[in-house]
């Protein structure tokens, strides 16, 4: 179990160190990936730029917290949607007054920004998600790997006890 503690360890440095962990620009696109699993949400901000002639996807800042008891009950585009607004809160920074990418891997959250059923949490989550200028884009987990996908490994997330952001100043 060390060993794999070790690992993980290397890994968040890797992750947080240049050249994968970038400062955001002015101009450039911005994306925001979220996911949860049945333990756990993450998110991470990426832009997307010109560098050397080439459009590149970097990194900004990168973020999870352990799902609480009732959380874990969640189904999973209810926690997908949890995922989304707690992540869009914590970047508010990165995002709030420009258009981004909100890609989910779960094609039930397109209905995001039109839910109207008001017996239920999500209600209050939608004036946060309208209040911000974003598309939501379905990501294919298999087609797209990201860091976040260390959420889905329930050792790796031990050490992960409350909401751990990463980011550059």
């Amino acid at each position: 179990m060390e060993e794999a503690e070790q690992a993980f360890e290397l890994t968040k440095k890797k992750l947080c160190s240049t050249p994968v962990l970038a400062l955001p620009r002015q101009e450039g696109t911005f994306i925001l990936d979220t996911d949860a699993s049945d333990v756990a949400i993450s998110g991470i901000v990426q832009q997307q730029h010109e560098i050397d002639g080439k459009l590149k996807v970097r990194p900004i800042a990168y973020g999870s917290k352990m799902l609480s008891a009732t959380e874990r009950k969640y189904r999973a585009a209810k926690a997908e949607m949890l995922a989304a607004v707690k992540f869009i809160e914590k970047f508010t920074s990165h995002l709030e007054g420009r258009e981004f990418a909100l890609r989910v891997d779960n094609q039930a959250l397109k209905w995001l920004k039109t839910y109207s059923m008001s017996s239920d949490i999500v209600t209050r989550w939608i004036p946060i998600l309208r209040a911000f200028k974003l598309k939501i884009e379905h990501r294919l987990r298999e087609k797209y790997f990201i860091p976040m996908d260390l959420v889905r490994k329930r050792n790796s997330m031990t050490s992960v006890k409350n909401m751990t952001v990463t980011s550059l100043p």
